[in-house]
């Protein structure tokens, strides 16, 4: 064999199992539970980190749990239930990638509380104590979601559920809007910093931290991700569920989002063909949308819920 061959071989295979490894490095770091230690708090260093424990003390004080449920493809998925005096409706609280529902729902979840809700704490699938070994970025959680609404439904039997999410929850929720078997009584969703897609966030945040290009990393982490989880990056995406989608919808999104960008929710606003509202709060990094303007995000939500079921007893009186 020539040199120059020799030469052509040696640097293809030195670039393929470069690509190799930086796409089994950065799986590894997204989808596999093993990897869960040491990310980021939320809230970690802002003025409100303090006011977020005192939220987590009060959500572990009363918080119970409910016990396992089976999912789709049969691991076991944990949740955790916070009931409320006159309640009007239920909420599923689904908390980000690599969060729990302690720390992400730390400001909201008493106020929603102290406004008739009941809510319901889930733990995705390969966090807490829910089983599983991926994280699939909205893939399975989106038919876990719709799990846990006909749990829901058949145990306790709220009149209305309300879906909430935010981060990969947000998208987990969006997802969930537009797939197959999701209960008539699923009456609004609420999203705060979703993505559009898996295969978008991924590609983003691995160009923002490292420059990574997308092609052909993407690809290889695509190919890798259908092997090892069984589904595709490309499989669904907010824009698919909102084709639909007939539940109405209030995104929330902060300005100054270094994690998620805000164009994203702004392109599930307009890849909605249904009632949807979009509310942008300026100062505000990534899920802290709350603390950085809670009068206006209460607000918001408020009327979101109200509308909503002002329109249902208007049906109900007719």
């Amino acid at each position: 064999m020539k040199t120059y061959q020799k030469v052509l071989i040696g640097t293809c295979t030195s670039v393929a199992l470069g690509i190799y490894g930086v796409t089994r490095y950065f799986f590894n770091v997204a989808f596999e539970r093993k990897t869960l230690e040491k990310f980021p708090r939320l809230g970690k260093g802002t003025p409100w980190e303090s006011e977020i424990e005192v939220g987590r003390e009060w959500i572990k004080a009363h918080a119970v749990p409910v016990g396992t449920i089976n999912s789709f493809d049969g691991i076991k998925l944990s949740g955790y239930y916070i009931e409320a005096d006159n309640a009007q409706r239920t909420m599923i609280m689904c908390h980000g990638w690599r969060g729990n529902w302690e720390r992400d729902f730390a400001g909201i979840a008493k106020w929603f509380h102290k406004n008739g809700c009941n809510l319901l704490f889930i733990d995705q699938r390969a966090h807490g104590f829910s089983q599983g070994k991926y994280i699939t970025f909205g893939l399975y959680e989106r038919l876990d979601c719709v799990s846990w609404c006909n749990w829901l439904n058949k145990v306790y039997k709220p009149k209305s559920i309300y879906l909430y999410g935010v981060s990969m929850g947000a998208s987990t929720v969006l997802m969930a809007a537009g797939t197959d078997g999701l209960p008539y009584n699923v009456k609004g969703i609420i999203a705060d910093s979703g993505f559009t897609s898996p295969y978008d966030i991924l590609n983003h945040t691995s160009w923002n931290i490292a420059r990574i290009p997308e092609h052909p990393f993407m690809d290889a982490l695509s190919l890798m991700m259908r092997k090892r989880v069984g589904v595709g990056l490309h499989a669904f995406s907010v824009s698919d569920a909102m084709k639909n989608c007939e539940t109405p919808i209030l995104l929330i999104h902060g300005k100054d989002d270094g994690f998620v960008p805000y164009s994203m929710s702004i392109e599930n606003y307009n890849a909605s063909t249904n009632d949807t509202s979009l509310l942008l709060i300026d100062g505000a990094n990534h899920c802290l949308s709350y603390y950085v303007d809670r009068k206006n995000y209460t607000k918001t939500v408020k009327k979101f819920i109200k509308d909503i079921e002002k329109d249902y007893k208007k049906k109900d009186n007719e």
